[in-house]
């Protein structure tokens, strides 16, 4: 009969997310994430079968960070959701950028399975974006191609989110974003 286990699973994934977060995919190590989350190496491999593994579970823990502005922002109506949405997102401590970003950027490292985890996420915001900017245009006069600004939107925040690497303030880079807002007319 197998041990049950004996740890707080959702410590362990906050530990090994921000490390992961912080060094990258290729740069973490399993003797650091033994050391950050205190598994020992059979427990992690058991739990988790791989540094893969873990990795995809840590993904899935990042991405419920970004639950709560994501809901609020296809909760939301037009150009209002979007600013609200992206307000929200600038106002967020990066710890190291954006940890969608960074597995991205070590794209050639990481398995297939967590690379579509990533594709999905910015597909998902950047389709309801689309769907806020229709809205914007239907009801609120909008001017802009909604495909092209939502694609616009997303590369904007994924460039805050390589900026932000280089400890620019939150104010800074929320200036930034509603300077871009104002330029595309949203």
């Amino acid at each position: 009969m197998a041990r049950p286990i004996e740890f707080n699973k959702d410590l362990v994934l906050e530990n090994a997310m921000k490390l992961f977060w912080l060094k990258g995919y290729e740069s973490t190590s399993m003797a650091d994430l033994i050391e950050a989350t205190g598994l020992t190496s059979r427990s992690m491999y058991n739990v988790f079968g791989s540094k893969n593994g873990l990795f995809k579970e840590s993904l899935s823990k990042y991405y419920e960070g970004l639950n709560v502005p994501l809901a609020k922002l296809k909760e939301g109506k037009g150009s209002k959701a979007i600013r609200d949405y992206v307000e929200m997102i600038t106002s967020i401590e990066p710890l190291n950028g954006c940890m969608y970003v960074n597995t991205l950027s070590e794209k050639n490292s990481i398995e297939k399975n967590c690379l579509a985890m990533v594709k999905d996420h910015f597909q998902n915001l950047e389709s309801t974006f689309k769907a806020k900017l229709v809205y914007s245009k239907k009801y609120e006069g909008f001017i802009g191609d909604p495909k092209l600004r939502a694609k616009q939107l997303v590369s904007l925040l994924q460039g805050l989110a390589v900026y932000s690497k280089m400890n620019y303030s939150l104010k800074d880079q929320k200036e930034m974003s509603l300077d871009f807002l104002n330029l595309i007319g949203v």
